[in-house]
């Protein structure tokens, strides 16, 4: 009992290291500068590169202050459809470790560290952002708003309340 606590645990701890706590509220906008990023959150199958999403966390670390809530919104979208191959692969790890045995749920745990680390760096960018937009004041108010993960949700094809599970 012990041993299935602790990889749950170790589970745990990892998924919420990688997506931070309000991952949902995360919708990751930013200020379009640069015209290369401007239509990034367009709905498309093109996934957001990491350079690219270093030019967003770099632009929402220098001037998120004075962006506006739409500014935001665009960078978060951004950030979170970056992130997203990510919160696939652990909402389906999630899904295989419910309902598994205790020799299935350590299997499962020892695939997902393998597949966390080859996205610490997209983990680490999140982690950034995250940061930059819970010290402003759009950022945060808009990382802790529900219809906003929604809209979020829908753009990016996540299915409606992908964020409430996670």
């Amino acid at each position: 009992m012990k041993i299935r606590n602790y990889y749950q645990y170790l589970f745990l701890t990892a998924l919420l290291s990688l997506i931070g706590t309000n991952v949902y509220a995360s919708g990751i906008a930013f200020a379009s500068c640069d015209t290369r990023f401007e239509n990034i959150t367009e709905i498309n199958d093109d996934e957001v590169t990491i350079e690219e999403l270093k030019a967003v966390v770099k632009k929402a670390t220098e001037d998120g202050d004075s962006w506006t809530e739409e500014e935001w919104k665009k960078a978060y979208k951004t950030v979170v459809k970056a992130i997203k191959p990510l919160l696939l692969e652990l909402k389906d790890m999630q899904e295989k470790i419910e309902g598994a045995s205790e020799e299935e749920q350590m299997k499962i745990v020892s695939e997902l560290t393998e597949k966390l680390e080859s996205y610490k760096e997209i983990s680490d960018q999140f982690e950034a952002f995250e940061k930059v937009a819970e010290s402003s004041e759009i950022g945060k108010r808009l990382s802790e708003d529900e219809e906003f993960q929604k809209e979020i949700e829908k753009e990016l094809g996540l299915g409606e309340g992908f964020f409430d599970d996670l």
